[in-house]
């Protein structure tokens, strides 16, 4: 376990391998990285689905370096460096990683470093599922990127045909077939557990968020914070989760459209960002402005 007393004198940025568990008994994995100077704050970042904290690791070092935070990234239960056995005997869900594996994480920085403001970063799965979440309290901002409730229907086309491909054919079919998702094999990411290819498909083919489960097999949606700032980010040109898409996830923060910043990449002088490349190296030029 860190020592946040320990670490508060450390030159840095350290990296530090971690094993946290999760209240149901899952063993995660994450890193933390600390700054040089005294830090501002304590940050945990909630990756996107299928995407290991490696990928955020630029990221983690520019907030520690530039901004003074300590940075936590983990892989959600059997994924990444949190992965256990064969993917297709996991039982892991869309709920594991966004309810459990996320509260596990916010719990295990507060535990380490409880005298520092608290800031978590949502990366599309990262931010959508905070307002179930229980223990919010204490959350002094929240930074939600490329986040929000999407449907099918809500895709632009032609990445609608393959979002219907993957929720309606393919998709279900490698599902059936392997008993998990070969996501390696198929080039979309990371290989994602069986339950939680059919949940994420749920949510992702109803109109209503959660496909219905909020307030059933899920808790309901309920996000009273009133003293946690709450920040959404949306990217023109990100055809996964458009804008429109992360207002209405907005609503469940008890927010307006108005609260939603919408970056174009052009205005960066960046040619695209789209969903899952917010956090790479080549778009460090939007980084000021999410951790802003």
């Amino acid at each position: 376990m860190a020592d946040g007393a320990t670490y508060a004198h450390s030159r840095g940025p350290l990296k530090k391998a971690e094993v946290f568990k999760t209240t149901d008994g899952a063993e995660l994995v994450g890193e933390f990285f600390l700054p040089v100077n005294a830090a501002r704050g304590a940050l945990v970042m909630n990756g996107a689905t299928g995407v290991p904290q490696t990928f955020y690791r630029a990221f983690a070092e520019y907030a520690a370096q530039e901004h003074g935070f300590v940075v936590f990234t983990y892989d959600y239960r059997d994924m990444g460096r949190s992965g256990r056995g064969s993917v297709r005997r996991s039982t892991a869900s869309m709920a594991d990683w966004g309810l459990q594996d996320q509260q596990a994480a916010r719990a295990y920085v507060r535990r380490n470093f409880p005298e520092l403001a608290f800031w978590t970063i949502g990366h599309s799965l990262g931010a959508m599922t905070l307002p179930l979440q229980q223990d919010t309290d204490g959350i002094d901002r929240v930074i939600c990127v490329a986040s929000g409730n999407v449907s099918h229907s809500d895709h632009p086309w032609p990445y609608r045909a393959q979002a219907l491909m993957f929720w309606f054919g393919l998709g279900p079919v490698v599902a059936g077939v392997f008993g998990y998702v070969p996501g390696k094999l198929l080039g979309i990411g990371a290989d994602l557990p069986g339950p939680a290819y059919w949940q994420w498909r749920r949510w992702c083919t109803s109109k209503n968020t959660f496909g219905d489960e909020a307030g059933r097999s899920l808790p309901a949606i309920h996000w009273d914070q009133p003293q946690t700032q709450v920040k959404f980010i949306a990217f023109d040109d990100d055809v996964m989760m458009p804008p429109h898409c992360v207002k209405r996830l907005a609503g469940d923060y008890g927010k307006t459209d108005t609260d939603v910043t919408v970056i174009t990449p052009e205005a960066h002088g960046l040619k695209a960002v789209g969903h899952l490349s917010a956090f790479s190296r080549k778009n460090r030029a939007i980084w000021d402005q999410i951790l802003a």
